[in-house]
């Protein structure tokens, strides 16, 4: 038997009271920043990482090319956050960091950019290389910073940093792969056979995997064993 929840008006109260004592105002204002002065700004060390914040480095070269790239392409950037920090003045890179550092490697050529996914024209490109104007144009750009006020405390501003690195769920490959049915008709097709009755009562999946998509995960599994099953590692270890 189901318990009853009943809100009552202790409980509403108490809760007002938690919200009152735990609830921070946190102020802070948006800027936009031109990409070469972040850059260089991060290089003087007047932007810095907190200890609480992942070591710069830890994105593999894919992630920093595309990051470039989608830069280059003028693709929107997700915010970066600082803080400003109240004995120094300095701006404490509170999420951004792998950015930031990624594009201080490519400013000062550091990082050669190759297997890019639309821009294959730049691979073997350092910063130096590109055409003047885009030169330019990648100096210039802005990108959108919330700078927290230096009243913001050190736990807000970690709690801030944890809530934005655990928040969001990472996308399965058959959700990206989902996201591509427009430009690939093999796609569509496996989307209209996910929805075969046959299909659904054999497999049998939950709610939850079918919100994952786990259904288009099968069926492309088929294709792509079937298309090229004779040189699956297991196929040829039972053949020797």
């Amino acid at each position: 038997m189901k318990k009853s929840n009943k809100i009552t008006a202790k409980k509403v109260k108490d809760a007002q009271r938690q919200i009152e004592l735990l609830q921070k105002q946190v102020h802070y204002d948006t800027r936009d920043y031109p990409i070469e002065y972040l850059v260089n700004k991060y290089d003087d060390k007047t932007f810095f990482a907190p200890i609480y914040q992942r070591m710069a480095g830890v994105w593999d070269l894919h992630r920093k090319v595309r990051f470039i790239e989608s830069i280059i392409l003028g693709y929107p950037i997700p915010l970066l956050f600082l803080s400003d920090d109240e004995k120094s003045g300095k701006l404490e890179i509170v999420d951004g960091l792998q950015r930031i550092s990624t594009l201080s490697d490519f400013f000062n050529n550091k990082l050669m950019l190759q297997k890019m996914d639309k821009l294959d024209k730049l691979n073997g490109f350092e910063f130096k290389d590109l055409p003047e104007s885009e030169i330019l144009r990648l100096k210039a750009y802005s990108l959108r910073v919330i700078v927290l006020n230096r009243t913001t405390d050190e736990e807000t501003r970690i709690d801030l940093f944890n809530r934005i690195n655990t928040s969001s769920l990472k996308a399965t490959d058959s959700e990206v792969r989902s996201g591509t049915e427009l430009l690939n008709p093999l796609m569509k097709l496996i989307k209209k056979l996910a929805k075969d009755k046959n299909f659904k009562k054999l497999t049998d999946l939950s709610e939850l995997k079918l919100k994952r998509m786990e259904d288009i995960e099968l069926i492309s599994r088929f294709f792509a064993y079937s298309h090229n099953y004779k040189n699956f590692p297991l196929c040829k270890s039972k053949r020797s």
